[in-house]
């Protein structure tokens, strides 16, 4: 979270990736850092333990919405 925020106050675009039992503690992270906005791309959890292709597969299903938090804009499927 710190370091997707710090790149982008520094016109870096980046995007923080987080499992989901760790949207509350994003969101507050994001708060505290004065962004209470920021928007953070989420996988379900848990990520340690999966094989490199089952790791691919999580990537490729968020790309949409890391397009959009990127961009702005929605992907088109």
């Amino acid at each position: 979270m710190l370091d997707s925020i710090e790149f982008d106050r520094r016109g870096i675009p980046a995007v923080a990736i987080c499992t989901d039992p760790f949207r509350s503690a994003a969101r507050s992270m994001a708060r505290v850092m004065g962004i209470p906005d920021y928007r953070v791309a989420f996988t379900a959890h848990p990520i340690g333990g999966l094989s490199g292709t089952e790791v691919a597969g999580r990537a490729r299903a968020l790309l949409p919405d890391i397009l959009e938090i990127v961009t702005g804009e929605q992907a088109n499927g």
